[in-house]
C-alpha cells in the first residue's frame, strides 16, 4: 500500500440484538442502583433537618435525588451509546477543521471524506519533510543551546540542594537522630491499625478481667506518630533549606491539612445532626474544617510535581519559610 494513503475506513459495526439486550441490562441495573443511592441521600438529608440518625422516609426528597441522580448518570449513558450506535469517525486536519463521517452517511460523503483525508496526509508529510531539510543546517546551534540548557538544570540542582538533589538526604551530625525520627514515626503511623486488631483480640479473651476501654490505648499512636513526622519534616527543612526540602514539608502538611478536613467535616455534619445531645460540636468544627482548608490550599502551593519541568521549577521561587523561622 502507499505510505500516501490513508487506512481505509472501517465499516460501520454490526448493531444486533446482543447490543440491544446488553444496553437494557445495563439500564436496569443502573436504575436499581439509583434507587438505593437516591434512598442513602435522602436518608442523609433528612438526618440534619430532623436532628435524628433515624428519621422517617420522605418520598418528595427521595424522588428529587432521584430524578437528579438518574438524570446525570443516565444521560451520560445515553450519550456515550449514541455515539456507539451512530459509529462516527472524525479526522481533524492541519487547519483544525474537523472531518466527520459517521453510520448514515451517503456514499458521495464517505469518498469526499477518503479523499480529503489523503490529501490532509501528504500535506503533513510534506510540511514533516520540509521541516527536517531545514532543520539540518542548525544542528550545531540546537546541540549548543541543548548542552545550555543541560549545563543550567546542573548549575541549578548544585545550587539548590548540592550533588544529591533527587533524594536531598541531610549528612553530618544530625543526620541519624532524623533517619530514627522517621523510622519511629512511620512505625507509630502504620502499627497502630495492626496494634489495635491484637489489642481487640486479647480484649475479647480477657473480657471479664479487662476494662474494655483499654482497647482505645492504640489509637494513640496516630497522633504520636503525626506530630513526630512533623516534627522530622520541620526539623529536615530547618536543616537543608532548599526547595526540595520545602516541598516535602508542603506535601505533608497540605495532606494532613486534608485529612483533617475531611474528619473535621464528618464531625460538623454529625454534630448538626446530633444537635439537641452536642450542641457546640458543629460550631467547633466548621472553623476548624475551613482552617484546615485554608493550611492546604497554601501548603500544596509550595509543592513540587514530580515530571521532566522539576529542575526548571524548583529554581521559579526562593524556598518559603515563614511557617517554619
Amino acid at each position: 500500500m502507499d505510505h500516501h494513503q490513508p487506512a481505509p475506513i472501517a465499516a460501520p459495526k454490526q448493531i444486533g440484538v446482543g447490543w440491544w439486550l446488553v444496553q437494557g441490562a445495563g439500564l436496569a441495573m443502573t436504575l436499581g442502583l439509583m434507587v438505593v443511592l437516591a434512598f442513602a441521600l435522602m436518608m442523609l438529608t433528612r438526618m440534619p433537618i430532623e436532628g435524628q440518625t433515624d428519621p422517617d422516609t420522605h418520598w418528595p426528597t427521595f424522588a428529587v435525588w432521584f430524578v437528579l441522580c438518574a438524570v446525570t448518570v443516565i444521560g451520560s449513558m445515553t450519550r456515550s451509546a449514541w455515539r456507539e450506535l451512530k459509529d462516527e469517525h472524525v479526522h481533524v486536519d492541519v487547519l483544525g477543521n474537523e472531518l466527520r463521517i459517521d453510520r448514515w452517511s451517503p456514499p458521495p460523503e464517505r469518498q469526499r471524506f477518503v479523499e480529503q483525508v489523503a490529501a490532509d496526509t501528504r500535506a503533513r508529510e510534506r510540511a514533516v519533510e520540509h521541516q527536517r531539510s531545514a532543520s539540518e543546517g542548525d544542528d550545531e546551534v540546537a546541540t549548543t543551546a541543548m548542552t545550555e540548557q543541560e549545563l543550567r538544570s546542573a548549575a541549578l540542582r548544585r545550587r539548590e540542594a548540592g550533588t544529591d538533589v533527587p533524594a536531598a538526604v541531610p549528612t553530618g551530625p544530625w543526620s541519624r537522630p532524623l533517619r530514627l525520627l522517621r523510622l519511629t514515626a512511620l512505625t507509630c503511623l502504620y502499627g497502630w491499625l495492626p496494634l489495635s486488631l491484637v489489642v481487640v483480640v486479647v480484649l475479647v479473651e480477657l473480657q471479664d478481667r479487662v476494662d474494655a476501654m483499654w482497647g482505645l490505648l492504640p489509637m494513640l499512636l496516630l497522633p504520636i506518630g503525626w506530630v513526630l513526622m512533623e516534627a522530622h519534616q520541620l526539623l529536615r527543612h530547618r536543616w537543608l533549606r532548599t526547595r526540595s526540602s520545602r516541598s516535602d514539608l508542603a506535601q505533608w502538611q497540605g495532606t494532613s491539612g486534608f485529612v483533617g478536613a475531611v474528619v473535621l467535616a464528618l464531625l460538623a455534619y454529625t454534630g448538626v445532626v446530633m444537635r439537641e445531645d452536642y450542641p457546640g460540636v458543629a460550631l467547633i468544627c466548621f472553623p476548624l474544617m475551613v482552617l484546615c482548608g485554608w493550611i492546604c490550599k497554601h501548603e500544596l502551593a509550595h509543592h513540587i510535581p514530580s515530571g521532566p519541568d522539576r529542575d526548571l521549577d524548583v529554581h521559579d521561587q526562593p524556598p518559603d519559610l515563614s511557617l517554619t523561622d
